[in-house]
């Protein structure tokens, strides 16, 4: 007997029609691209369905400050302030250092 894949929904109603469902529980997935490709944006949605099935959610960061994140993501509408944020960059007095 075959087990059924259970699918978790990316966000993206578009995307999940393409996947048969959603993505697939259990898996990791790497997003890879160049700046402006959307990455960003597929990962703020797929953190907002999260919230919006009251499920803890993490935005892990290196480049924006969660002020940028939140604000790039209310411009297109998206809202993810319930969200926990890990920052790896450094901090920004490393970029000025001389």
């Amino acid at each position: 007997m075959a087990s059924r894949i259970t699918a978790i929904q990316s966000g993206i109603s578009g995307l999940d029609d393409l996947l048969h469902g959603g993505l697939v529980a259990g898996r990791m997935y790497l997003v890879h691209g160049q700046p402006g490709t959307g990455k960003t944006l597929l990962g703020m949605h797929f953190l907002e369905a999260g919230l919006e099935n009251d499920e803890t959610v993490l935005f892990i960061h290196g480049e924006e400050s969660r002020a940028e994140i939140l604000a790039n993501g209310a411009e297109v509408g998206i809202d993810i302030t319930d969200a926990e944020f890990l920052d790896l960059g450094p901090d920004s007095d490393f970029f000025t250092r001389k």
